[in-house]
């Protein structure tokens, strides 16, 4: 693969997941060292319960957790568990929860290199 081209991985849960975090953590764990870049997505509309995971203090908890997984990874082997870290927000937050998200995505504890915001299907173009 040439040197330019970028491979992303994008993390959700199953709806029956039990331990979100921890699934996202095994995600990055297993598939992080095959991409450049490892994106949580906590938006899609058809998972229940998944945006629950936008909330400003449950998200903190779980990118803190993760956080710390992933730099254990990276001291306990050779394999780089991910090189970026991005969140995939749901695109109609209301201000205040933009806002809370913006404010754990700019906390540099977190490791949150980047903000994916929208999800846009081929039908939505041809409206």
């Amino acid at each position: 693969m040439p040197s330019t081209c970028k491979v992303g991985i994008n993390l959700g849960i199953n709806k029956t997941s039990k331990n979100p975090t921890n699934d996202y953590c095994v995600g990055i764990e297993k598939l992080g060292q095959f991409s450049d870049y490892v994106v949580i997505n906590v938006s899609s509309p058809n998972t229940p319960g998944l945006r629950d995971l936008q909330r400003k203090t449950v998200l903190e908890k779980m990118l803190r957790h993760i956080s710390r997984r992933v730099t254990k990874k990276n001291k306990a082997s050779n394999d780089t568990a991910c090189k970026a870290l991005l969140l995939k927000i749901s695109p109609d937050l209301t201000d205040e929860h933009l806002q809370d998200v913006i404010d754990v995505v700019m906390n540099p504890t977190f490791g949150v290199k980047g903000v994916i915001v929208l999800t846009l299907r081929f039908q939505d173009l041809i409206r």
